[in-house]
């Protein structure tokens, strides 16, 4: 008896809907324009997040931790198997990069490490041979030289121990990395490759690629470059100075004191600092040739940061401050020949000869007050104590006293090449060799490192990880590292307050649909009391003729439905072809998912169930008996 009744009642609903289709299309539309903003919104927010995720994801650079600068010690072994255990790949190196000439053209390019594991490599599908000279251009470099895939690149190996050396070597190019990577001329190049130029400079030989050593010796290394002048350059010109090429310095000179050597009074001095790193002989002549070209004769200085020095004799040990003195003959490259390092104290401090022994001050000789320290003498034989590497290690240097009256007290000055080297041998491991007067590297380690995370996700647990051992071993570089990962939590709450306001949106709408559902049942049985009460006069069952009221609404809502799902795909169509430039080929600024779809429907579909069930309560409130006399 029901599922007849049932049978005509689905029937009837058709009908209804057909008699009434003007009155049904428009609750379709009505509901269609409920329905479709959700529709949009969320593809919308799925696409927008979702494509600023996906870009993400898909860039290895986005996946990238590396230490702000090279650091002054090598990294612990055991933390960096950690590190490789953590990260998807990790390419370590002993420093950053490499500057090198490539023919043809006038400018240095710098070189980084990669592997054929590289994500930046295998993202683009460029295999990296293991053997051979091979390299990889970024698409500046490959214009500027006129090389694509598969042509051969000449690059210019350079060095100074202590002539200058510069060998030829031709490279096949394995590929070209897009514009996206870097915009920037650069080269990358075998670990392998990396490792043994570096090495080569350093001064060693690489019998496989047919270079000669000439002793490995450390390459000098400065904190800065002092600069005098007897006019001082406007700010206007130091900007223009700072884009000049090969400068490598990103901010102008600060005003400088305490040098360790008297500035004369008509002239200004001004420190030049790196950021993050230090220079070598290479960075003077740029700067120079600079200031000239704007027409300011300059004279450049090396500048070292606080190299404090023992300086001991048989009878007194003085800590001292070392400094490189302007050149003059006093402070030039002196031969050292025996091995004896020339070292200058300030002369008020040094003890000559003809000097009261017992330390105590004699009269002023020309002007100048002979301060007196005991067991100094002018010519005196010494040794020159300092710290190196990370290990607390320190080297002793024969040195010969000499007395100088540009050095300020408390600083001592040597050779402007063994202040560079003594400074270099701070951050590493080192020897001196007292036959030739040279510092000599013993291992130099592991100082950089490009680490790719697995995923965007993990990118926060690498990020902490490395960012613990910098606060363990105390080094900025890797307490502060250089990452993505601010971009990624900016995504992820931009993706958390999109969310946030589409569910007020859903809640806005869903409060309004289903008033608007309820409404329109109870007014539909309203407006159709006769005829139900004659169906159910006609002994229709009650509970069938409960589902008249209750299925036509859940029709007239797969309707709005239907009308929203096409007017999402339209907008989506649309947007997608207004913004094509933008998004590429590959992307879509609306992106819904089938669960998305369905998730969606389900909830609409249910809160539009409780609100036809209740509104349909009211066919049980239809008395028959008032609609007999009719």
């Amino acid at each position: 008896m029901l599922l007849r009744d049932c049978r005509h009642i689905f029937a009837l609903i058709l009908s209804d809907l057909a008699f009434e289709w003007i009155l049904s299309v428009c609750m379709v539309l009505a509901l269609g324009a409920i329905f479709a903003p959700l529709f949009i919104l969320l593809g919308l927010q799925e696409g927008i997040v979702g494509n600023m995720l996906d870009k993400l994801q898909r860039d290895p650079v986005s996946r990238l931790v590396t230490p702000r600068f090279p650091l002054s010690d090598p990294l612990d072994e055991h933390w960096l198997r950690s590190l490789k255990e953590k990260a998807a790949v990790v390419i370590d190196s002993p420093t950053s990069h490499l500057l090198l000439d490539v023919e043809g053209l006038e400018d240095p390019v710098n070189s980084v490490p990669t592997t054929g594991l590289d994500p930046l490599l295998v993202e683009k599908g460029i295999a990296l041979p293991g053997e051979g000279l091979s390299l990889v251009l970024s698409k500046r470099l490959a214009g500027l030289s006129g090389k694509g895939a598969g042509d051969q690149l000449t690059l210019i190996l350079e060095r100074k121990t202590p002539a200058l050396e510069q060998v030829p070597l031709g490279f096949r190019v394995a590929g070209v990395l897009p514009a996206e990577v870097t915009k920037d001329p650069k080269i990358w190049l075998p670990r392998r490759l990396f490792d043994a130029f570096y090495r080569w400079r350093k001064g060693e030989a690489i019998p496989e690629l047919g270079l000669s050593g000439r002793g490995t010796l450390l390459t000098p290394e400065y904190d800065g470059i002092l600069t005098l002048l007897e006019n001082l350059p406007s700010d206007e010109d130091y900007t223009r100075m700072l884009a000049g090429r090969r400068i490598g310095f990103s901010h102008p000179p600060q005003a400088a004191d305490h040098v360790g050597w008297v500035v004369p009074t008509d002239r200004f001095l001004r420190l030049w600092r790196p950021v993050g790193s230090r220079i070598q002989d290479e960075a003077f002549a740029p700067l120079v040739n600079r200031h000239r070209e704007l027409g300011y004769p300059v004279e450049a200085v090396p500048y070292v940061d606080d190299l404090e020095v023992d300086l001991r004799t048989a009878d007194a040990t003085e800590r001292l401050t070392l400094t490189i003195l302007p050149d003059t003959p006093e402070a030039g490259e002196t031969g050292i020949g025996d091995g004896i390092v020339p070292v200058w104290v300030a002369w008020e401090d040094v003890l000559t000869a003809d000097s009261d022994i017992d330390g105590q001050l004699v009269p002023e000789t020309e002007g100048v007050q002979l301060q007196r320290l005991e067991g100094f003498r002018e010519g005196a034989s010494a040794e020159m104590v300092f710290a190196i590497g990370a290990k607390g290690g320190e080297i002793r240097i024969p040195v010969r006293i000499l007395g100088s009256q540009s050095v300020t007290p408390g600083f001592a000055a040597v050779p402007r090449a063994l202040a560079g080297k003594m400074n270099a041998a701070r951050a590493q491991e080192a020897a001196f060799d007292p036959a030739s007067g040279e510092l000599t590297p013993l291992s130099n380690g592991i100082r950089f490192f490009r680490a790719y995370a697995p995923s965007i996700d993990a990118l926060e647990g690498l990020v902490v990880f490395i960012q613990a051992e910098g606060t363990k071993i105390g080094s900025d570089a890797l307490r502060e590292p250089v990452s993505h990962l601010a971009e990624v939590r900016n995504i992820r709450e931009l993706a958390g307050y999109m969310k946030q306001l589409y569910l007020l949106i859903v809640v806005v709408a869903g409060v309004s649909g289903f008033f608007a559902i309820a409404a329109s049942v109870y007014a539909g049985v309203e407006r159709k009391r006769r005829d139900l009460a004659y169906l159910q006069l006609l002994g229709v069952h009650p509970g069938a003729l409960f589902l008249f009221p209750y299925l036509k609404s859940l029709a007239l809502v797969a309707g709005g439905l239907l009308f929203a799902l096409g007017a999402y795909a339209l907008v989506g169509h649309f947007a997608d072809q207004l913004l094509a430039d933008a998004l590429g080929d590959s992307a879509s600024l609306t992106r819904l998912t089938m669960e998305d779809i369905a998730m969606l429907v389900a909830v609409i579909l249910g809160s539009a169930s409780l609100a036809s069930l209740l509104a349909a309560t009211a066919v049980t409130r239809i008395e028959p008996g008032e609609y007999i006399r009719e």
